[in-house]
């Protein structure tokens, strides 16, 4: 039994592992390591110009304080879009090269892959956030303003690991019905999608959710049941990390991001099961 453990843990890291190399002779996480040190050196900049404008004019606007948002605010949605591209790509991949076919031949089960490229390109993303966080620190430092890491800052990163997780989960999912261009735009809507709903029922008890249905509502409920609070996990590392309570019941929130999670892996594993290679 034991071995039987010890070979299937081998068998997902392996996978964890060739998905990194993959991206890797894509050339992938080298043009996206660039490409997060462009843009984010074109988001620091355009902030310290509106800084030095808005002094320059006078106005008793204290904006340097609030560059700290701004960086989040901006590596949080950068995030957010890095792994939609990672978790179309992780699966959909391999089908278009023809070998996805040839992989689950191999003694590895079809759950074991699944978990191991999503975690794979979760690991890949997770990396890229660390990242842009660094460099947030060091712009910030050389700002004289401070990137607020404490105890509870180290707290959030687990979380922010569900949430890219959770994302690029769904994207794998919708991947698998569409081409990639249109699984984008679906999970672009799909986002979106997910804030309104959280923002219609979040905070709010049984008894409101649930007055006076209509399609809408239910389609809205449907929702908010079945996929991760998105929105909400952002809010919660939030209060985290500036000692907030924009959150009203954290610890539900969470627990029903491993719900979903678990649900959405469920949906994905029939459909991949059922899939013809």
């Amino acid at each position: 039994m034991q071995q039987l453990k010890a070979r299937k843990m081998s068998n997902l890291s392996l996978i964890v592992k060739d998905t990194v190399r993959k991206e890797i002779r894509n050339r992938a996480l080298i043009i996206i390591f660039f490409l997060n040190i462009i843009i984010f050196s074109i988001v620091t900049a355009g902030v310290d110009f509106v800084i030095t404008m808005v002094g320059n004019e006078g106005v008793p606007l204290d904006l340097n304080s609030q560059k700290v948002h701004v960086f989040l605010f901006f590596i949080n949605k950068w995030v957010g879009l890095l792994a939609i591209l990672f978790g179309i790509g992780c699966v959909k991949s391999d089908e278009d090269d023809g070998i996805l076919g040839q992989i689950v031949s191999l003694p590895i089960m079809r759950s074991h892959y699944l978990v191991g490229r999503i975690l794979g390109a979760s690991i890949i993303v997770f990396c890229f956030y660390i990242l842009l966080l660094a460099f947030a620190a060091i712009s910030l430092l050389i700002g004289d303003s401070t990137l607020p890491i404490n105890f509870a800052f180290f707290l959030s990163l687990p979380i922010k690991f569900l949430y890219i997780f959770s994302i690029i989960l769904t994207s794998v999912i919708i991947s698998f019905f569409t081409s990639k261009v249109i699984s984008f735009v679906l999970m672009m809507v799909t986002i979106v999608s997910i804030d309104i709903s959280g923002a219609m029922n979040a905070g709010k008890n049984i008894s409101e959710i649930f007055d006076q249905l209509t399609i809408f509502k239910s389609f809205n409920l449907l929702i908010y049941g079945a996929l991760p609070h998105l929105g909400q996990l952002d809010k919660l590392i939030g209060d985290l990390i500036f000692k907030t309570s924009d959150v009203v019941y954290p610890w539900f929130e969470l627990g029903h991001s491993f719900v979903s999670i678990g649900f959405l892996f469920g949906v994905l594993l029939f459909v991949f099961k059922r899939k013809e290679l």
